[in-house]
């Protein structure tokens, strides 16, 4: 192992000081984050974790407002989904709800659709095809369209 300068020890240690997590450490003085979190173990220092939790919670905060789910929350900042719940439900932040966007690719997804309320003549549009050829689909599907049995 490398022993390091007193100016390198220095600049380590004032980057620690004024509360630079490792990643942030690492950046300053063209290190690996690694590197970073070895030499604070070889000192017995602590990450600077306050810093790091408030910026988590400004980072999921920032996904919440912005609409995403837990799930997708969870996935941006390495959380499990349910830990994500968790946090939401201290802080007493409903759920954020987005309709599930259909782009209809089969048969099936036509008839999700009409069933969610959308009109054959739509559908038809949608698919570029006649409003009867639609109707023939969602027949083979096994839907009544307009009060058929």
């Amino acid at each position: 192992m490398m022993r390091l300068s007193e100016q390198e020890e220095a600049q380590r240690m004032a980057a620690w000081k004024q509360g630079l997590s490792d990643k942030e450490i690492a950046a300053k003085l063209g290190l690996n984050a690694e590197t970073v979190r070895g030499w604070r173990f070889k000192w017995g220092l602590p990450r600077n974790a306050e810093k790091d939790k408030l910026r988590q919670e400004e980072q999921r905060m920032r996904f919440y407002r912005a609409g995403w789910s837990d799930s997708e929350i969870g996935k941006a900042v390495g959380m499990n989904p349910q830990r994500v719940y968790g946090w939401r439900k201290t802080r007493k932040l409903p759920i954020n709800t987005k309709p599930k966007v259909i782009d209809p690719k089969t048969p099936r997804d036509y008839h999700r659709l009409y069933l969610r309320g959308m009109t054959v003549p739509a559908l038809a549009t949608m698919a570029g095809c006649t409003a009867e050829d639609m109707a023939d689909c969602l027949r083979l599907q096994g839907v009544a369209i307009g009060g058929e049995t």
